[in-house]
């Protein structure tokens, strides 16, 4: 099973792109989408968009992650509620926007 994610896109250089999810910005590749343009939602997979959706696709595909982070959150699961895709790399390093 695969799992995309939409993400905003920022900034875009070639085939290459920074996306922002909630405050989180990475790069990825428009190898697959050369289509996407700056501020239209792309679902990224390992690194690549893989499509482009429109925003109201996007939110609805958000909100079920904004659900689980509650849930955590009330449940007492402390830290942050993202879990580990969004927090600190497990070895220490700084996120890619710190570094």
């Amino acid at each position: 099973m695969c799992l995309a994610i939409p993400a905003r896109i920022e900034q875009i250089d070639g085939l290459n792109a920074v996306i922002n999810l909630e405050g989180v910005r990475r790069g990825i590749s428009l190898l697959l989408c050369p289509e996407a343009k700056v501020g239209e939602y792309a679902l990224v997979h390992a690194g690549f968009a893989i499509s482009v959706i429109d925003e109201e696709q996007a939110q609805a595909a958000l909100e079920p992650w904004e659900e689980m982070r509650k849930l955590i959150a009330d449940a007492g699961g402390g830290g942050d509620a993202r879990g580990p895709a969004f927090g600190p790399p497990p070895d220490g390093l700084p996120r890619e926007e710190e570094a």
